[in-house]
């Protein structure tokens, strides 16, 4: 059986990491065994037996720091990444020697950082390294060194996968490794949610799903409910909660601050199958801070009919107006125009958005397989 490996430094499941589970099903469909080479076995590796999904994982890897702390440049952390990345480099170079991969996928900055340096300077096989770019990356990060560095990896990658064309365009390497392959959706699963669907009282509902850390914006829905003037309204947030420091102060001070006005609040966390609780809400809001490049918020919502507010960042306005999908896209930072919009919401049947079929598993595991095998 051939065999691809799969390079992430992170120990949980985001919105990134989602997209292998369908990628999995489909390389094993097609006769090929994964492993995930992690930092985190243990999240990873239960998120997918609980799909049934075939998967190794080598939770092996040392865990990278971040460069900063407390917004200053930390030489203490940065050392740390360094030993980290020599570390990896050398269990990595080991294990694809040992596990023959025929494919090494990179699914975060660090790990494509490591896999370029390997296929430069180290590829005395056959394997190719595709890099899954899921970033907008601020290419003006230390003084335009980010920038340069990012179209160095993508030079010595074997195919440069992005998704969506708001990160390809952060890439300034003129080639055609670079391919623009969007997110996929379960789709035609409306009928089985419909009896999930919550029967219409007087209060609308507003949904929020995103992973509780600070660039999410969860600090913005805390102004949204503070300066909402209408009380028959009533707020879901769910998301996983990696950064447990800024779930406990987001939840306590939404709490606090909702029942101070009297409206209902609930704050959940992690789960599984986003539609079964997206289907009860009127109104989805995105609300990221940084440049978000392909919110699947965005999809999910237009696949059940649901409009959502969203900042304008990263990839919105370029899903938006691909997909024609439902709702708005509103200047970032804008949360009162946002509070307006949900107070003055008229209750409507909006339908599926129908040109999401391009979007669905079928399709982008065929596109992905081709891409990562290919060119």
């Amino acid at each position: 059986m051939k065999k691809i490996g799969i390079l992430i430094d992170a120990d949980y499941i985001g919105g990134a990491e989602t997209n292998f589970r369908f990628i999995l099903p489909g390389l094993y469909e097609h006769g090929y065994e994964s492993m995930f080479v992690t930092h985190g076995s243990d999240n990873i590796g239960k998120y997918f037996k609980d799909k049934k999904i075939p998967v190794k994982v080598n939770g092996n890897l040392k865990k990278y720091h971040s460069l900063s702390h407390n917004g200053m440049f930390s030489i203490k952390n940065s050392i740390k990444t360094l030993v980290a990345l020599i570390s990896n480099y050398f269990l990595v170079r080991k294990m694809i020697n040992r596990e023959s991969f025929d494919v090494v996928i990179s699914n975060s900055m660090m790990s494509h950082f490591l896999l370029s340096i390997l296929h430069a300077f180290d590829n005395k096989s056959n394997t190719r390294y595709v890099m899954h770019l899921h970033d907008i990356v601020d290419r003006s990060k230390v003084f335009g060194l980010y920038g340069l560095v990012l179209d160095q990896i993508v030079s010595h990658c074997d195919k440069c996968i992005v998704c969506s064309n708001a990160v390809a365009d952060r890439i300034n390497v003129k080639t055609n490794k670079v391919v623009t392959i969007y997110n996929p959706i379960s789709l035609n699963h409306e009928d089985t949610l419909m009896s999930l669907r919550r029967e219409k009282t007087d209060r609308i509902r507003i949904g929020f799903f995103s992973r509780y850390t600070p660039w999410k914006g969860h600090d913005e829905l805390l102004k949204i409910l503070d300066t909402i003037h209408c009380l028959n309204v009533e707020f879901v947030t769910y998301g996983n909660n990696t950064d447990k420091s800024c779930f406990d102060r987001f939840q306590e001070k939404f709490e606090n601050m909702a029942k101070r006005k009297g409206i209902n609040v609930q704050v959940n966390g992690f789960v599984s199958n986003v539609y079964q609780k997206m289907i009860s809400c009127d109104v989805v809001l995105l609300l990221s801070t940084s440049p978000d490049p392909a919110p699947l918020a965005l999809f999910e919502s237009s696949s059940l009919g649901i409009p959502i507010l969203a900042y304008d960042t990263g990839g919105v306005r370029e899903l938006f107006e691909k997909f024609n999908l439902i709702g708005e896209v509103v200047e970032q930072g804008d949360y009162l125009a946002i509070s307006n919009k949900i107070c003055s919401f008229q209750r409507k049947k909006y339908n599926a958005v129908a040109n999401l079929e391009s979007l669905s598993p079928s399709k982008f595991v065929e596109s992905y397989m081709f891409n990562i095998l290919n060119g």
